[in-house]
């Protein structure tokens, strides 16, 4: 069976070649405003149908590669993320058995807004993560954005009613 998606590239050569490359998204503390840490997003190969994440996991999935995958997705980005040396730390996705099995603050994710920000923080949420705060990046910024830093100053929750959504891997 070839691990291909439609017809072109092989996704076991893609891994064992180590031809995905990490983006870094800031993670920001919802407190001080400060990147926190970074979360490590990978990204096939410029220009192959397995750039989007979910090509490239889908055909791994497909052809039961998930699990070599993502070991050697966190492999490189560990090493990309000590290239750099950013400050703080890194945050990797694995599977939901990992997952499980250690304890971890919230995170919220998918923070587009203003208001989605300044809801979060009221409501005591440790970390947040999104477009908002930062865009995923081969070399990422140090700092959030200077009008993210100033909404975050502004929350204040005007006791508006609120739900909570998961906006990735559903």
């Amino acid at each position: 069976m070839s691990a291909t998606l439609g017809g072109g590239e092989n996704v076991l050569q893609l891994i064992d070649d180590g031809r995905p490359y990490p983006v870094f998204q800031p993670l920001v503390s919802m407190e001080t405003g400060q990147v926190y840490a970074y979360e490590a997003l990978i990204r096939g190969p410029d220009g192959s149908e397995f750039h989007r994440p979910d090509r490239l996991f889908g055909a791994a999935r497909a052809h039961g590669l998930t699990g070599r995958l993502e070991i050697a997705c966190c492999e490189t980005a560990i090493r990309g993320f000590a290239k750099l040396a950013l400050p703080g730390k890194l945050f990797l996705n694995a599977g939901a058995p990992a997952i499980e099995r250690f304890g971890s603050p919230l995170v919220a994710e998918g923070i587009e807004t203003e208001a989605e920000l300044a809801i979060l923080r009221d409501l005591g949420v440790a970390y947040g993560q999104g477009y908002f705060l930062g865009r995923p990046d081969k070399r990422p910024d140090a700092a959030i954005p200077a009008y993210a830093a100033a909404a975050k100053r502004r929350a204040k929750h005007s006791g508006s009613g609120i739900f909570v959504a998961r906006r990735r891997g559903q």
